[in-house]
């Protein structure tokens, strides 16, 4: 395994592992993927969203403030505090990883991921998850 601590391309069969933190706007992993590249992403970890709990593919149960602005997460079609990625800092590219994703990558790029949640309201997130990041092909 390699630390995701310095600028990294996976070579196949290689694997990295980077903390994304809840409290982090943009976490860069370290790990640049390559457009046409086959990943693999496990991650594991708790997190809270102030008080409300939950881990890489979302919040256990949502809050009535969840339930009543939807509009105001990041990607607002994607699940509260999910983990996503994303190969560019808009939050239209992201997409879901969860806690397993076998991922095709068509824009290369720095692989930054971060919990999906509003974007004014990190300061109020603790905890974070490990993700493991391998180069299938």
């Amino acid at each position: 395994m390699t630390a995701a601590t310095a600028r990294t391309t996976l070579a196949i069969g290689r694997t990295a592992v980077a903390t994304v933190e809840a409290d982090r706007v943009w976490n860069d992993t370290g790990i640049d993927v390559e457009a046409g590249g086959s990943y693999r992403f496990v991650a594991e970890g708790r997190w809270l969203d102030l008080r409300s709990p939950g881990g890489p593919d979302g919040l256990d149960e949502l809050t009535a403030i969840h339930r009543l602005l939807p509009w105001v997460r990041r990607r607002r079609d994607l699940p509260w505090f999910a983990l996503l990625g994303a190969t560019e800092r808009r939050k239209r590219a992201a997409f879901l990883i969860g806690s397993d994703l076998t991922w095709l990558c068509a824009h290369g790029g720095p692989l930054l991921c971060f919990a999906n949640d509003a974007r004014l309201m990190y300061g109020n997130n603790s905890g974070s998850v490990a993700l493991s990041i391998t180069r299938i092909s």
